[in-house]
């Protein structure tokens, strides 16, 4: 999932379900890291080892990407599991199920609880386009796609056989109310415990149908905002052919998946002002930023003043953690957690 369906959407459903600002912060820039932080993202990972090329670490040591700690990202992190793991293990419904314990036995101010949201949304977004049902899956081992044959590989790549379609909230919107209305429970959960009174804004919890209409009326935007645009660019082409005489007219190109998920991103922000009545965070957009090293990335949070520095973040512990979100047994990574 990119991030308008991590960042963005976990801010918006924070503040959504009554969490302070800077809380809502803080879970959205945790749920976005595993796409930022180099060592975290799967596909970078995945391409770095296939390729032997060097990726910054924890702890900022360049180094080939072992099959080991590439799987650990992308199973622990991304939700893409083993494609020899059991076909229940596999399964999205088995996935969401134990995302889902997972966070809401969690502190929602936790390093974990943060991470885990990330996992949520891909156990959505990794399910398979031609089977919902499935996961995406990859492989254990040291086999790599190879270019041009990738559709051998189409079990050992995760979703990379469909490019990043799978990943727009747009494309996927069925699918994306889904994943809404499991975040929004686990939050509404988290935010009313007894705990979490410290967390809390004074403002009316919105029940999920007012988020999702909230959503719904983003969505028809974004839809309102391309074909608009698709209509100037193509007036734009026909006075050009018309004043060069020439009589060669030009079909407009579509809009493209990664403007729309500029404009998503915009639709959500402006919402944010609009019915939540906050503004998200200015000079931060995760989604231009990808590929850092662990210290930059908690350098800038410290900048945005996101409070990572009380979660005491580090190789260590980011290590530690990832490690208890993957599901374990005596022969290895079964899907029990």
């Amino acid at each position: 999932m990119e991030a308008g369906g991590h960042y963005y959407t976990v801010y918006y459903t924070s503040l959504a379900v009554g969490f302070a600002e800077n809380v809502a912060f803080r879970q959205a820039v945790l749920a976005q890291m595993p796409d930022q932080v180099s060592w975290m993202d799967a596909a970078h990972m995945h391409i770095h080892q296939c390729t032997a090329r060097q990726v910054p670490d924890f702890d900022n040591v360049s180094r080939e990407v072992p099959v080991s700690d590439r799987y650990r990202m992308e199973y622990g992190l991304h939700s893409l599991p083993n494609k020899d793991l059991s076909s229940r293990i596999r399964s999205s419904a088995y996935q969401r199920q134990q995302t889902t314990n997972a966070l809401l036995a969690e502190s929602p101010v936790s390093l974990k609880f943060g991470l885990l949201l990330h996992r949520l949304g891909d156990t959505y977004a990794h399910s398979r386009k031609a089977d919902e049902s499935t996961m995406y899956t990859v492989n254990t081992g040291e086999t790599c796609f190879r270019p041009g044959n990738l559709y051998n590989y189409k079990n050992e790549f995760g979703h990379g056989h469909d490019g990043h379609e799978p990943d727009y909230p747009f494309l996927r919107e069925n699918l994306f109310y889904s994943y809404l209305e499991n975040l929004h429970r686990i939050l509404l959960a988290k935010v009313n415990e007894s705990g979490s009174a410290p967390y809390r804004r004074n403002a009316r919890a919105k029940p999920f149908h007012e988020v999702r209409g909230e959503f719904r009326t983003m969505f028809r935007n974004l839809a309102a905002r391309a074909a608009a645009r698709e209509v100037a660019m193509q007036e734009s082409l026909d006075r050009a052919a018309a004043m060069s005489g020439s009589g060669m007219y030009v079909v407009a190109p579509k809009t493209s998946h990664e403007t729309k998920a500029n404009m998503f991103i915009e639709e959500i922000r402006a919402a944010s002002r609009r019915v939540m009545q906050v503004e998200m965070r200015r000079g931060y957009a995760p989604e231009r930023e990808e590929g850092l090293p662990l210290p930059r990335f908690l350098a800038q949070q410290r900048r945005l003043g996101a409070g990572l520095d009380e979660l005491n973040i580090n190789a260590e512990t980011l290590n530690e953690t990832i490690d208890k979100m993957i599901p374990r047994s005596s022969s290895g990574a079964t899907g029990t957690w």
